[in-house]
């Protein structure tokens, strides 16, 4: 097994983002694969389900900004 270190992403760890298509998937950037297919991707964490993940290529997500869709918590 080799480690490897994804360099220049478009994304970082804990950066809010959504799928741009299809159902939808809201949460925070938790980590980061590659594949054959999929040189940049990033492990989701969802927002609505804590500790449920999903993974998506760069090319299906896009960015939230922190305080769209938040309520004000005191």
């Amino acid at each position: 097994m080799s480690t490897v270190v994804l360099i220049n992403c478009e994304y970082r760890l804990n950066d809010r983002v959504r799928k741009k298509k299809g159902s939808s998937w809201q949460g925070h950037i938790v980590g980061f694969y590659q594949t054959r297919l999929t040189p940049e991707g990033y492990c989701i964490e969802s927002e609505r389900e804590p500790g449920s993940v999903q993974l998506y290529p760069l090319e299906a997500i896009e960015s939230v900004p922190f305080n769209e869709g938040k309520r004000n918590e005191f």
